[in-house]
């Protein structure tokens, strides 16, 4: 009898992604209406680095280049583990074609996301 193992984790990719001196927040349309980076689940077996210029295209129509992984989480996500690795990506224009996903988008400075208020992450 063959021994199958079941995944263990669903795994999630994110893009810092920044153009010139800013980098990009999105609006999720659907509950919890929060600003996120772009970003999203990996396919099954779907390698990471195609997995999150997928996830962005899809998101932002952004073609991007991804440098190097900044961060990664682990932990429970609606009630289902969740590994999630962070990229430091760069972005060639500023253009953002929004998809039903997400509502509004912004582009702010390092400066502005320490001055962020606590309120406008969790808004809505």
């Amino acid at each position: 009898m063959k021994n199958v193992q079941k995944l263990s984790h669903e795994v999630a990719v994110n893009a810092y992604l920044f153009y010139k001196d800013k980098f990009l927040l999105l609006l999720r349309a659907k509950q919890p209406k929060i600003w996120v980076p772009p970003g999203g689940r990996l396919l099954r077996l779907e390698d990471p680095i195609e997995g999150l210029k997928r996830e962005v295209f899809e998101e932002t129509g952004q073609s991007i280049e991804v440098l190097d992984p900044v961060t990664t989480w682990f932990g429970k996500f609606n009630d289902r583990l969740l590994l999630s690795i962070d990229y430091c990506c760069r972005s060639l224009n500023n253009y953002v074609a929004l998809s039903e996903e997400h509502s509004d988008y912004r582009w702010l400075t390092f400066q502005d996301l320490k001055q962020v208020p606590l309120d406008f992450i969790l808004s809505i």
